[in-house]
C-alpha cells in the first residue's frame, strides 16, 4: 500500500531548501513483509539532469564500451584467481638442474 500527501507551495510558505519548490510531496509505501519507506519528491530538474546521463549512457557506443571495459576488468579477475590455483611450485630438483 502506498500514501502520497502533495502540498502546494506556490505561495513559498515552505522554509529551507523547499522554498524554491511549487509543490512538495511526500510517500509512503508499506511492503507486505511490514517495512516501510519514505519517498521525498524529486524536483523535475534533478529527474532532467537523471534522464539526461541514462540517454547519455544507453546509446549503443556507449554500451559498446563499457562492455569491452567490463569483460577486460572481468578477464582480469578471472586470471588472476585461476593463476592462484594454477601456481607451479618448485620441485628441489629443479634448484639442482641450475647449479
Amino acid at each position: 500500500a502506498s500514501v502520497e500527501l502533495i502540498f502546494d507551495n506556490a505561495d513559498g510558505r515552505a522554509h529551507g531548501q523547499w522554498s524554491s519548490f511549487t509543490e512538495l510531496s511526500v510517500k509512503r509505501v508499506l511492503t507486505r513483509d511490514g517495512n516501510s519507506s519514505y519517498y521525498q519528491g524529486t524536483p523535475d530538474d534533478q529527474i532532467e539532469m537523471g534522464m539526461k546521463y541514462v540517454r547519455m549512457f544507453t546509446t549503443p557506443t556507449m554500451m559498446a564500451v563499457m562492455g569491452l571495459l567490463m569483460y577486460t576488468f572481468m578477464g582480469f579477475i578471472f586470471s588472476l584467481i585461476t593463476s592462484a590455483f594454477l601456481k607451479k611450485e618448485a620441485t628441489p630438483f629443479d634448484n639442482t638442474a641450475s647449479n
